[in-house]
């Protein structure tokens, strides 16, 4: 229990995204809650966190729950859960406005990778600006996990059985 316990903004967001996918199910809230392009966005400016915090599918959220949990495995036990938490709402809304204001027409935009990437960038700037972190090393569970989330749902290998997003 205690490994859970340095977790608590992991398993927080982790919940949120359960949470939503199952009101989603009997509810459909991605029209209310999806990020939409910055043309289309009428002021709703909640969309560019909730957006990232929706998943439509099943696959899409066990993925990126199993790497949000090896990453705050890693990294929340390293900068604790406030600024793990911080960090990731601050990087979720700016990759949303930066998306959205390029693909300013998008009807939709949703899925947790805004997160997960973002704390990916945050490892690997950390593994340079603060040597006394443990470093993240492939060949240990955790290292091996988040790499290959980090070349696995770049490929959309899912396209042809109509996923809307890529993992």
């Amino acid at each position: 229990m205690g490994k859970f316990m340095q977790m608590k903004s992991t398993l927080f967001i982790i919940s949120g995204w359960v949470i939503l996918f199952i009101v989603n199910k009997k509810v459909n809230i991605i029209p209310l809650l999806c990020s939409n392009g910055i043309n289309k966005l009428n002021e709703e400016y909640y969309r560019f966190i909730t957006g990232a915090m929706l998943h439509n599918d099943l696959i899409h959220l066990l993925v990126n729950c199993f790497a949000l949990y090896w990453i705050g495995y890693y990294l929340e036990r390293n900068i604790g859960s406030v600024k793990f938490l911080i960090f990731g709402i601050l990087a979720c809304i700016l990759s949303e406005v930066i998306f959205l204001s390029i693909y300013s027409e998008a009807e939709s935009s949703f899925g947790g990778s805004t997160f997960t990437f973002a704390f990916i960038g945050l490892i690997l700037v950390l593994q340079f600006l603060r040597p006394e972190l443990q470093k993240l090393k492939l060949g240990t569970l955790c290292g091996n996990c988040i790499f290959i989330y980090g070349i696995f749902s770049n490929i959309p290998s899912f396209y042809f059985i109509d996923i809307t997003t890529v993992i």
